[in-house]
């Protein structure tokens, strides 16, 4: 088989401009052929440790845990809060130990790990058959609610992390009697200040857990009472919950 002299000619000459304008392959060890300002890529750079832990840009994409491997780093999350809740006043016996089931949402930002928080919680509680202070006997229930706001702050950057929040919150209470085929309730709202702290860790990327302690300080609220009187109820509380959280 004969070969064309100006097909060899033609196919060196592309060969040889194909190798002029092909830039060589850059190397992932950071070294250059021609460039020696080249830096490797951004995941290159977080694995050498260029950026560290107080970094804000290294924030942008993760952080870096306490066991030395590189995750996420959540700044929002959504938690479960189930636990109990012990009234100050008496007035409330025995109705004044309720479970507690809540929701919040809370959002914190490197660097100084500040951030929001708001939620609701509900409790409630109930006694049969109890002997009222007129000698009868009836069911008694009592029920809250509540919605608040606040600022939240966070310390440390590893996985497990304390926490302390605080601001303002609207709660209501209702107090039901049954007597039979007879039922009364009364209900108010008021105002507070809540203060709470905690501890969470985080099990991977997307769940953590943790332990929440809260103090509300509120205005009494106002019921009625015999012949057409009114008395005050304090309406301040102590709470305990366990925390399931959802990362963002």
């Amino acid at each position: 088989m004969r070969v064309s002299t100006k097909a060899l000619a033609s196919v060196t000459a592309l060969l040889f401009f194909s190798a002029c304008v092909t830039p060589p392959p850059i190397p992932r060890d950071g070294g250059s052929y021609r460039n020696a300002s080249y830096e490797p890529p951004a995941q290159d750079r977080y694995n050498d440790g260029d950026y560290g832990p107080d970094d804000p840009r290294s924030f942008e994409q993760g952080r870096y845990a306490d066991s030395g491997h590189y995750s996420r780093r959540p700044t929002a999350r959504v938690g479960i809060h189930l636990g109990g809740r012990q009234l100050e006043t008496l007035d409330f016996e025995p109705t004044d130990e309720l479970g507690v089931f809540g929701v919040d949402f809370v959002q914190v930002r490197p660097p100084g790990n500040l951030g929001l928080e708001f939620g609701l919680m509900f409790a409630y509680d109930e006694e049969n058959n109890v002997t009222l202070p007129n000698s009868s006997v009836g069911d008694l229930e009592l029920s809250q609610a509540e919605i608040y706001v606040g600022a939240r702050s966070e310390f440390g950057d590893g996985p497990i992390r304390p926490y302390i929040g605080g601001g303002g919150t609207l709660l209501s209470a209702t107090r039901t009697l049954s007597q039979g085929f007879t039922e009364a309730d009364d209900d108010d709202t008021t105002v507070g200040v809540y203060l709470h702290g905690g501890i969470q860790a985080d099990i991977n990327e997307v769940f953590s857990i943790g332990i929440d302690y809260r103090h509300v300080f509120g205005r009494d609220f106002e019921f009625d009472g015999a012949g057409g009187t009114s008395f005050d109820v304090d309406s301040d509380y102590d709470q305990l919950t366990f925390v399931l959280g959802f990362n963002l």
